[in-house]
């Protein structure tokens, strides 16, 4: 609980930063827009984070796969759809008939960041060339009733395991109960820009989309990843 307060507190501190430096409306082209990016919004005390990828006049939102040649037509309707720009206003139209609109306006750094729909969208930072990861990374997944929680351990000579659960977090006689576990996922992992492969002991390969957050002094040792629509945090 202090851990997710503490994580609540700094990501609403940084969306205060950063909206305190807003610049005026300004008309922007697709090209500029295209891109990965994570937004924040806070809502009264807490912090909505996600992650958005703006391609031409489309978007999704939360993407899981390789953002090459991303299959927008097969998306989830609910999380993608298109854009539309008319001066500083964008219009997102979500497929499945949802529409969203508010003022552009832009954010520094320059190029980096912009405000739109209450939220501060700030481009990824990337893996470096040759990077590879070393630790353990958990995060999870839910709603009221039912959550999911997976683990990353990565080694630095490029295997990983992945440890996974669900439990129950309703008000339930089964309040908090891990009702799952599945281990001894594993095999070959490599880093792209924004991706990750995994290699699997089968041979089975899965591409996702993958960027570090919060890095530290040290950008090989990145405090948070973001996976395959799991944000991260090393332990």
């Amino acid at each position: 609980m202090r851990d997710r307060r503490a994580i609540r507190d700094g990501l609403a501190a940084c969306a205060v930063g950063f909206a305190a430096i807003l610049v005026g409306p300004a008309p922007v082209g697709a090209a500029e827009r295209d891109g990965l990016y994570v937004m924040t919004r806070v809502w009264g005390s807490s912090v909505e984070l996600a992650v958005w990828y703006f391609a031409g006049d489309r978007f999704v939102r939360e993407p899981k796969a390789a953002l090459r040649d991303f299959d927008f037509a097969g998306a989830d309707p609910k999380t993608s759809g298109t854009v539309l720009v008319e001066g500083s206003r964008w219009t997102l139209r979500f497929g499945d008939g949802r529409v969203q609109a508010a003022d552009y306006r832009a954010a520094q750094p320059a190029g980096q960041c912009f405000n739109w729909n209450a939220g501060l969208f700030c481009r990824v930072k990337t893996f470096q060339p040759g990077q590879v990861l070393a630790g353990s990374f958990t995060g999870g997944l839910g709603n009221t009733n039912v959550g999911s929680t997976r683990t990353y351990r990565f080694a630095p000579d490029g295997t990983y395991q992945i440890d996974t659960s669900s439990s129950l977090s309703s008000s339930g006689v089964l309040n908090g109960a891990v009702v799952g576990i599945s281990r001894g996922q594993g095999g070959r992992y490599s880093l792209g820009e924004t991706t990750i492969t995994l290699t699997g002991s089968d041979g089975t390969v899965t591409v996702m989309t993958a960027f570090p957050y919060e890095t530290t002094a040290d950008p090989t040792r990145p405090d948070r990843l973001y996976i395959g629509g799991f944000m991260l945090r090393r332990i």
